[in-house]
């Protein structure tokens, strides 16, 4: 198991204040999942807490918004219809949002490095006046138009990698280039732990939900360390084929993970690593038998197993 693996601060801060929320006078809804993990989202289904799309689709009641943030319009038009609001936006995120209105107002072509259609990059977007540009890749950074000055900031799980090359390319087209590195330190150690992991293991398994952005980066860099790697929503997806000839198996999850379907994949995997092992065995004494080797493997076993006892060994 990765050192890091799991639940952020942000994510269980943002959960603590959903579930709060549900034993007060609702109902109450998020625009969006409150963190992308669709087992997650269930549970706070159960809890009384709604997903909705669309501010329209909310006619009473409280809005949370989730952990990624909201632009500055979406907090207007829930204090213009009335509504109740729980702002459960990551304080990381929250800053990114801060730097990116700052740097506007102050004359910067803002460069938000990330995903242009996540959640957290749209919000922080809409705090730069809708003038920031997004780019998840040096090489697409290339084909920005040059400016005087530039401010760069980053979605706060992508890979620091990704974020050193945008900037390099960004100064290249700018008389002047400001850095903040809003990278979120859990997503960087749960990164680098991965990484380290994967070194060591013939096989990485990656736990999180297919929408959540840090646990794709986290299934990206266990695979640029060159081992095989799989990501799994839920316990249901492993395939005991993977396992195969594998001796030792790595295991790291997003940080919208929770802890309890960490342990499910891991129990499910400790299942079928005894299945495979099973399966091998009988692979291997059906050739025996195939061969007419059995009887003599048998009694080679059996001729060692006497011997460990007149020894007054104990046999684990």
């Amino acid at each position: 198991m990765a050192d890091k693996a799991g639940f952020c601060y942000g994510v269980k801060r943002a959960l603590e204040m959903a579930l709060g929320a549900c034993q007060e006078d609702g109902p109450w809804y998020t625009l969006g999942p409150l963190v992308h993990n669709r087992e997650v989202a269930d549970f706070l289904r159960s809890q009384g807490l709604e997903v909705k799309e669309s501010i329209d689709e909310v006619e009473a009641g409280g809005v949370i918004i989730r952990s990624h943030g909201a632009g500055p319009e979406v907090y207007g038009l829930l204090q213009e219809r009335g509504l109740k609001v729980i702002d459960a936006t990551c304080p990381r995120v929250a800053r990114v949002q801060r730097l990116a209105r700052q740097m506007t107002q102050e004359g910067y072509r803002v460069v938000v490095v990330g995903d242009r259609n996540h959640p957290e990059v749209i919000g922080i977007i809409g705090w730069a006046q809708g003038q920031a540009v997004a780019v998840s890749s040096g090489d697409e950074a290339k084909s920005l138009p040059f400016a005087s000055r530039s401010a760069v900031v980053c979605q706060t799980t992508k890979a620091e990698e990704d974020f050193l090359e945008v900037l390099i390319e960004v100064a290249k087209l700018s008389d002047e280039t400001r850095a903040f590195n809003t990278l979120c330190e859990a997503s960087t150690q749960r990164q680098k732990a991965a990484i380290q992991l994967a070194g060591q293991v013939d096989l990485m398994v990656v736990v999180g939900d297919r929408t959540s952005a840090n646990t794709r980066s986290l299934v990206k860099a266990c695979a640029k360390r060159g081992v095989p790697t799989y990501q799994v929503e839920n316990p249901r997806e492993l395939d005991p084929l993977w396992f195969k000839g594998v001796l030792r198996v790595g295991v790291t999850a997003g940080a919208s993970t929770p802890d309890w379907l960490i342990k499910e994949v891991v129990d499910r995997m400790v299942e079928l690593g005894s299945n495979v092992a099973e399966l091998e065995e009988n692979a291997v004494e059906e050739t025996l038998v195939s061969t007419g080797l059995s009887d003599e493997v048998g009694d080679v076993k059996g001729a060692a197993a006497a011997n460990k006892r007149t020894e007054g060994g104990l046999l684990c």
